[in-house]
């Protein structure tokens, strides 16, 4: 597929397994920093979101729709950047829903000064994603990670018959089943936030092969007790796109973060882990590995 045989916005069409290749070598040009500029966390998200694929001035454009309003990824390309956002922006169609670009980047607003001129730009705290560097999660050195090298020896010593494996094979299958465990333990039949959030998961198991991803399972007396999946943002950082652990066997969390970036992630500088979405508990446990650097991100949108 090449980008000619996208619909031209507003046009578009429905997100799928098939727009691959195209986004990924147009994301290795764009080097993005931002997690959402990502192939498997945009296929991830494609139904529950109703992600559409479009093309606009020798652009991709990414969209969702929610809350009335067509959110949009900041375009992925090199062709008239600042004159896509305007055009999306301005465009309202004749249900009266408007455009907003999220995930934009310092460097887009400082890039293209129109944009501020026109738009209002608002700080997305909640969205800004954590950059840590991958040596610091491995070695976890000084006093400051005393607390994690304390739970992860903990698990060693309180379950020494565990292993961590690549997800491959019928691995994928138990990890499945897992997440079905997993999903069990929690109430996400009556919680719209993580009902959403499993389908996104299983949608990545249940296309694993097919997906630009690498992944582990922790085993337990050769069951699988939690995993974690990861892809490669840009030349020097992985992103995190997901960690689930069964949190009966204390400090799972904390072993799976440690032994994933140690023995699958050793080609990265960096690792992103996303963001905290206003929840204060996982602001703190993102905080508590002491971050190198985080992404800030903004949204632009019509005044």
């Amino acid at each position: 597929m090449n980008i000619n045989q996208l619909k031209e916005y507003p046009q578009n069409e429905h997100f799928g397994i098939e727009h691959g290749p195209l986004i990924q070598a147009a994301l290795e040009k764009y080097q993005p920093e931002v997690s959402e500029l990502n192939f498997t966390e945009m296929f991830a998200w494609r139904v529950v979101r109703d992600r559409r694929i479009s093309r606009h001035r020798g652009n991709i454009c990414v969209e969702i729709e929610r809350d009335n309003t067509h959110y949009f990824f900041p375009p992925i390309g090199e062709s008239e950047i600042q004159q896509t956002i305007q055009d999306l922006l301005r465009n309202c169609d004749r249900q009266g829903k408007c455009a907003q670009i999220f995930a934009a980047t310092k460097d887009i607003i400082e890039k293209y000064p129109g944009l501020k001129e026109e738009f209002a730009v608002e700080e997305d705290r909640k969205e800004w994603d954590y950059v840590y560097l991958r040596d610091d999660l491995v070695e976890l050195k000084g006093r400051k990670y005393d607390g994690k090298r304390n739970q992860i020896n903990k698990f060693n010593n309180n379950y020494p018959e565990h292993e961590i494996a690549a997800i491959e094979g019928k691995v994928i299958g138990e990890c499945i089943e897992f997440q079905d465990k997993w999903c069990g333990m929690k109430p996400c039949k009556d919680d719209i936030s993580l009902f959403n959030e499993n389908n996104a998961v299983m949608e990545v198991l249940k296309n694993y092969e097919k997906l630009p991803v690498i992944g582990a399972a922790m085993k337990i007396k050769g069951n699988v007790e939690g995993f974690t999946i990861a892809g490669r943002l840009n030349n020097n950082t992985a992103v995190v796109h997901i960690e689930k652990a069964n949190h009966e066997f204390k400090g799972i969390y904390q072993a799976i973060n440690q032994m994933f970036c140690a023995r699958f992630l050793a080609g990265f500088q960096f690792i992103n882990r996303e963001q905290d979405l206003d929840n204060e508990g996982l602001r703190k446990a993102k905080l508590s590995y002491y971050p190198h650097h985080m992404v800030e991100k903004f949204i632009i949108k019509t005044k």
